[in-house]
């Protein structure tokens, strides 16, 4: 019976779909019955087909968990279907938006360049790269330490609608963000008149686009600076950072100096260094000659000095307090019943008060808690916080003192700061990296940021100024100084852009420095000078090697000594004339 009911169902088989509905268990019946009984109707069947299903195997009726699963997979499938057609919709919103913004590309621009463009020739490519300022041969201005630019001249295809006339060699703070990957290069901007409108048309006033020069006018397709570009608008509320917007991201260039100058890495420049020996408390090289040797060190910080350096015939045999240590007037830890020492917020001496009083020849007006070691110290401060960001015209220049701030105006903080960033890309792409051997310091970065050191005086850079020269917010020359009183100022580096050497630049600045040190009657100024260049300074700027009283009057100060470099110096009479 239950062969006769196989052949039966061999003969009239059942599709793969209708075998998950049918019961996989095999009737029982009793040997009465017709086997016909058993066998569920169907329609008829090709043979073709009748064979096909016949050598298929049966496949059970799905449980009920299964059911589940598949009503879940299809409630997903709807969802994500309802996605893609947010995403789509999305996309033509984009889309609707990138042709809005190239419709305001002029026709001139559009597709100067192109991708597929042939390979030109070894002396036409150079022909051209003179031409657009893409590569330049750097001479550097003889530094004052021995270096060489890290960055060398380069050919880059740029594919924009930039005109090929702009400049992209610039030190701007605009080529800052660019380098930061805050802003891009071509990006559209507009100038933003009222702030109660806005987004609306009367809002968005005069457009251009990002260069690393400036800003390139829409309707004029000229190159100009932030600040000419907020004139051309004509505007007059000064803050071209604050009111010129990036159309894309809505951002004003503000926000984008914020971000700049709050970010980590800026944040760990700009920290103090703290001295910690791993060994001993004591620093080992000189803080005079920065060579180690045959040593002595201070009993109250861990400055180190030669007897020769400090021009003693031999080592102190007792205790010895260095310059710093000891009231600049009576050389003293304690005078009398005067203990506490004070120190100038001007060149960080160490003063008494009631040396002050007996000693100083000018009386010193203390109001709160500024003080300083004589009335000389004190309008220099004034002077040098009078000048901060200040701009000035010097022929075809404009010239300011910039330093890392936290006390101007919103308007001009982050500006000033900027500059600062900008400037140390300059001094670095002209010197190589000089490394303090002992503290592991980056000593050009910690002077240009102004790196206070309070447990040790041979790094404490504090109190450094920056003078830069600039044509069209673009600085193309620096100079680091710090000035320690009328007696003397320092600077240890000064460097010019690359394509903006041997223009007589470097002069200009040198210039504008020691007519702003003869009107604070300052009486010298030294520098630090490799071998290979000390006879320029000294027949082109009147520099003199170092002897005689100065010499050693030089070694109460703390002058940087920079490694494989001499010191020079230029008597500046303090006259303002």
């Amino acid at each position: 019976m239950r062969q006769a009911l196989r052949e039966a169902r061999n003969n009239r088989p059942y599709t793969l779909r209708e075998r998950r509905y049918i019961d996989y268990a095999e009737p029982e019946f009793n040997d009465n019955e017709n086997v016909e009984d058993h066998i569920v109707s169907r329609p008829n069947i090709p043979t073709e087909r009748r064979n096909t299903a016949s050598s298929s195997s049966f496949i059970p009726p799905p449980p009920a968990t299964e059911t589940v699963m598949v009503n879940s997979v299809v409630d997903n499938i709807a969802r994500e279907t309802v996605m893609v057609n947010s995403v789509v919709e999305n996309i033509q919103r984009e889309t609707v938006m990138v042709n809005s913004l190239l419709d305001n590309i002029p026709r001139h621009c559009k597709g100067r360049r192109s991708r597929t463009a042939k390979k030109t020739s070894k002396t036409e490519q150079k022909r051209q790269n003179s031409e657009v300022g893409q590569t330049s041969t750097i001479e550097i201005d003889p530094p004052l330490h021995e270096g060489s630019s890290q960055g060398q001249g380069c050919s880059v295809e740029r594919v924009s609608s930039i005109p090929e006339a702009t400049s992209s060699s610039k030190k701007t703070i605009l080529s800052l963000l660019i380098d930061r990957k805050h802003i891009q290069e071509d990006e559209q901007v507009f100038y933003k008149h009222d702030d109660r409108n806005e987004g609306s048309a009367a809002a968005m006033g005069l457009r251009g686009r990002i260069t690393r020069g400036g800003i390139l006018c829409s309707c004029c397709q000229k190159e100009m600076s932030v600040w000419a570009f907020e004139r051309h608008a004509n505007s007059d509320h000064r803050k071209p950072y604050e009111r010129i917007y990036i159309l894309q991201t809505q951002e004003n260039l503000q926000d984008c100096l914020i971000a700049v100058w709050l970010h980590s890495t800026e944040r760990e420049r700009r920290e103090e260094f703290c001295f910690l020996p791993k060994e001993k408390q004591q620093d080992d090289p000189c803080s005079i000659c920065a060579n180690g040797g045959d040593i002595f060190h201070c009993e109250h910080c861990p400055s180190a000095f030669h007897a020769s350096c400090m021009n003693m015939e031999r080592a102190p045999r007792r205790d010895w307090s260095c310059p710093y240590c000891v009231c600049k007037y009576c050389s003293l830890r304690v005078y009398g019943k005067q203990r506490q020492l004070i120190t100038c917020l001007q060149c960080d001496k160490n003063f008494h008060w009631q040396c002050l009083k007996e000693f100083s020849k000018d009386p010193v007006d203390i109001s709160g808690d500024l003080l300083y070691c004589s009335q000389s110290c004190k309008e220099i401060y004034d002077e040098l916080e009078r000048s901060i960001a200040v701009n000035s015209e010097f022929e075809n220049y404009t010239w300011s003192i910039i330093r890392p701030q936290t006390t101007l105006a919103m308007t001009r903080y982050f500006e000033c700061n900027a500059k600062v960033l900008v400037a140390f890309s300059l001094m670095n792409e002209c010197f190589q990296t000089i490394t303090d051997r002992h503290t592991g310091i980056n000593v050009v970065q910690n002077v240009l940021y102004s790196c206070r050191s309070p447990d040790l005086t041979r790094v404490n850079f504090g109190r450094f100024h920056i003078f830069i020269l600039e044509k069209d917010d673009a600085i193309e020359c620096a100079a680091s100084i710090r000035i320690h009183g009328r007696e003397v100022a320092e600077m240890p580096f000064i460097a010019t852009e690359g394509t903006c050497r041997r223009q007589g630049i470097c002069r200009n600045l040198m210039i504008v420095i020691e007519s702003f040190l003869c009107a604070l009657k300052v009486q010298k100024l030294v520098i630090q000078s490799v071998p290979d260049t000390s006879d320029m300074w000294k027949h082109k700027f009147g520099f003199k090697e170092l002897a005689g009283k100065f010499e050693k009057e030089l070694a109460s100060y703390n002058i940087l000594t920079l490694p494989h470099a001499s010191k020079l110096y230029k008597d500046l009479g303090g006259n303002p004339n």
